[in-house]
C-alpha cells in the first residue's frame, strides 16, 4: 500500500495483490471477526506487546475484510477530502467536461481553491453517485414494469417477436 500522509490517502500498488494463500487466511480472519461476540479485539505484536483495538477499528475491519476476502484491492480516502475535477471525474467514470457540466448545473456542490481551481468534496461525489444509481435503478424498474405490462417477458426467441431479420424483410417487401 502506498501511503501519502500529507493527502491522507492509501492507494493499492502492484505488490498489493493477494496470493491464493493470503485470500484463504483473510477468509479465516473474516470468519474470526464475524464470530466475535463484541467489537473488542487485541492486537499483539511480534514482541508480545498487546493493545486493545478501538471498537471503530474493529467495525471498520468487519466491513473491509470481506472485500479483501474476495481478492479486491482497496483504496481509502477520508470522506471530506477535496478532489480535483479530474479525480472526481475518474471516480465517477465520466469525462472531465461532463463533470464540469454537472458542477455548472449545481448537481454536485463544489468550491474553489485559493488558486481558482474547482474542488469537490469526496462525500459530495459519493452522494451524487448514490443519487445517480438510485435514479438508474428506478428507471430500470419502470422499464421492466412496462415490459411486463406489454407481455415482453412472456415472449420467447422462437415465437418470432425477436426475429429482426424477418421484420426487416417484411418491411422491405411491403415498400416495393
Amino acid at each position: 500500500m502506498a501511503l501519502s500522509p500529507a493527502r491522507g490517502v492509501v492507494t493499492p500498488t502492484e505488490g498489493d495483490s493477494l496470493s491464493e494463500q493470503d485470500v484463504l487466511r483473510v477468509r479465516e480472519f473474516q470468519r474470526f471477526l464475524h464470530d466475535l461476540p463484541s467489537p473488542r479485539a487485541m492486537l499483539v505484536g511480534d514482541d508480545g506487546q498487546a493493545m486493545e483495538m478501538p471498537a471503530p477499528v474493529v467495525e471498520m475491519l468487519r466491513r473491509v475484510v470481506p472485500l479483501l476476502a474476495e481478492g479486491a484491492a482497496l483504496g481509502l480516502a477520508p470522506l471530506y477530502r477535496e478532489l480535483t475535477t479530474q479525480q472526481a471525474a475518474d471516480f465517477l467514470n465520466i469525462s472531465r467536461p461532463s463533470l464540469i457540466k454537472l458542477l455548472a448545473a449545481d448537481e454536485i456542490p463544489h468550491g474553489m481553491s485559493a488558486g481558482g481551481h474547482r474542488r469537490i468534496r469526496f462525500v459530495d461525489v459519493l452522494a451524487y453517485k448514490r443519487r445517480r444509481s438510485e435514479t438508474r435503478r428506478a428507471a430500470f424498474a419502470e422499464m421492466a414494469a412496462i415490459g411486463e405490462a406489454y407481455g415482453a417477458y412472456d415472449a420467447h426467441a422462437d415465437d418470432g417477436l425477436f426475429d429482426v431479420d424477418a421484420d426487416a424483410n417484411e418491411a422491405h417487401a411491403g415498400s416495393s
